[in-house]
């Protein structure tokens, strides 16, 4: 152990591996941020809901959003809120006439779910939006760790105030002429039925209820019986969030009915959404598989793995510094055991902190990662490559001095990363030239190569992996066989070391 531990340390210290180390776990950390660079620009992660109003009179821009990710989780972030004017009429007349606005005022502010913003209007803001012909228009520029989104429109005027919202709601008085004014959403998949709602309100003490209908039902509404509908919850001015108790997924209408204080009711029809739960992880996990992922280290660590059986055993071997061991109470099977564990363990250690600094710099910057299941599995992924990598590089050390240990190792590291892929393009092109199934027949045919490599539990890491999250190609599960992936992995692992080792205890260790 004493030794096992000793060849341990000499092979982690190393300035090459410690330097290398260094790179990873800021690949680590690097390919956190892309993750959160890549998700904070693109769309369809995030959404809000929003109500706003201009009084003119108080000189008060207020602006309520509730922001949340693809998942239904609140969203945290920015938010910029920008006042503007255009002239509508120039503009339809000139469709192909770049957009120009006037700025009148903009702010950004953090926003955590749900926020409320007011904005005070200066006397020059005001005599801004007193301009003729000018129309003011609200932008809303939502930006989070995980997706952003921009929302565009104007106002609509009542009782001498300006309003605006998006997923707008009217809730129409069912016995009087009042009107209470919203927005919200509303989703819904097997699992879940969720509701967002920003209400605009004199004062508390509503109650809000819901009754599934279709829209052959909507010349009754006046009809409405509350015995029928399900309560939801009490309602306040503002942001109101609530998970219903019924399946919605099969619907695409609900019927909101409000109940005030002194027994009026009001009610509004809202859009049932259908959403998928997971897209965000799923988004994460795709990028983290990505060309620039978690594959990059897997493939330039070997370049790692190889200097190391480089520095363990080719090395010493051609320096005469193994014969130099015999001479001390050892024998060639501690050596070789010994140095073989520490490089495996040094392996190990190295892929274990580049994913530690991954999983920590992901959740620290966006609040996703991997899940434990897909970590583990890539992590044994990555792992069994390139300790299946090392047992052939070893195995290569035994049978070849330094200078032809690298020559060898290098080739095979090139082989096995691009040379493969090479042939495998050619071989498809030549067998389906440029059909339609070309892709198709390219992807299984670098499945099934993926066997003839050690670096190979990588990429079967990956795909399994992407299965679990309907991600991986459709033609490799006629490939891919569990048992087969592990029984290649043990072989590519356990035959150079076992063959390896067969040369090594009648080599001579001088040259």
């Amino acid at each position: 152990m004493g030794a096992l531990l000793y060849d341990f340390k000499r092979s982690f210290l190393r300035p090459a591996t410690l330097i290398a180390l260094i790179v990873f776990i800021l690949a680590g950390i690097g390919l956190s941020y892309m993750l959160s660079a890549t998700l904070s620009m693109s769309s369809g992660t995030v959404s809000f809901d929003g109500y706003g109003s201009l009084n003119i009179s108080s000189s008060v821009l207020n602006v309520q959003l509730y922001a949340y990710d693809a998942d239904l989780n609140p969203a945290r972030g920015t938010v910029n809120v920008t006042l503007s004017l255009v002239n509508l009429t120039q503009q339809a007349n000139s469709p192909r006439t770049p957009y120009s606005s006037i700025l009148v005022k903009s702010e950004t502010f953090p926003i955590s779910g749900y926020g409320n913003y007011s904005i005070s209007l200066g006397t020059q803001d005001i005599s801004m939006l007193n301009t003729s012909g000018l129309t003011p228009v609200l932008e809303i520029d939502l930006s989070t760790n995980i997706g952003s989104l921009m929302y565009l429109s104007t106002f609509n005027e009542r009782g001498g105030n300006l309003y605006w919202c998006t997923s707008c709601l009217t809730f129409s008085g069912i016995n009087n002429t009042e009107k209470i004014y919203g927005s919200g959403s509303v989703y819904s998949n097997e699992n879940l039925s969720k509701a967002f709602l920003i209400l605009d309100l004199p004062s508390g003490g509503y109650s809000l209820y819901y009754e599934l209908v279709n829209s052959t039902i909507l010349s009754s509404l006046s009809q409405i019986n509350l015995s029928s509908a399900k309560y939801i919850g009490n309602v306040s001015p503002g942001a109101n969030i609530f998970s219903l108790s019924e399946n919605l997924s099969n619907q695409s209408l609900a019927l909101l009915v409000m109940k005030d204080p002194q027994g009026n009711e009001y009610y509004s029809t809202i859009p049932v959404e259908q959403y998928t739960p997971g897209s965000v992880q799923r988004t994460v996990t795709s990028l983290a598989l990505g060309a620039s992922g978690i594959s990059l280290f897997a493939e330039f660590f070997p370049i790692i793995v190889l200097y190391i059986v480089y520095a363990l055993i080719a090395k010493p071997r051609g320096m005469g510094a193994l014969e130099f061991l015999l001479a001390r109470p050892v024998t060639r099977w501690d050596i070789y055991y010994t140095r073989y564990a520490a490089g495996v363990l040094t392996t190990i250690t190295s892929t274990a902190v580049f994913f530690t600094s991954f999983v920590l710099g992901s959740i620290a910057l966006i609040g996703y990662t991997l899940r434990a299941g897909q970590m583990v599995l890539l992590f044994l992924g990555v792992t069994g490559a390139l300790v299946a990598f090392y047992s052939l590089c070893y195995f290569i050390s035994t049978v070849a001095s330094s200078g032809r240990y690298l020559a060898l190792s290098v080739f095979l590291y090139i082989f096995f990363t691009i040379i493969l892929s090479i042939i495998a393009s050619v071989v498809a092109f030549e067998l389906y030239g440029t059909s339609g199934n070309l892709f198709d027949m390219l992807q299984k045919l670098r499945y099934e190569l993926d066997y003839f490599s050690p670096l190979g539990l990588t990429e079967f890491a990956s795909y399994f992996v992407s299965r679990s999250l309907s991600l991986a190609p459709s033609v490799a599960s006629s490939v891919i066989n569990p048992a087969l992936v592990i029984a290649s992995g043990i072989l590519w692992i356990a035959v150079p070391f076992v063959a390896g080792w067969f040369i090594f205890k009648k080599a001579n260790l001088s040259t």
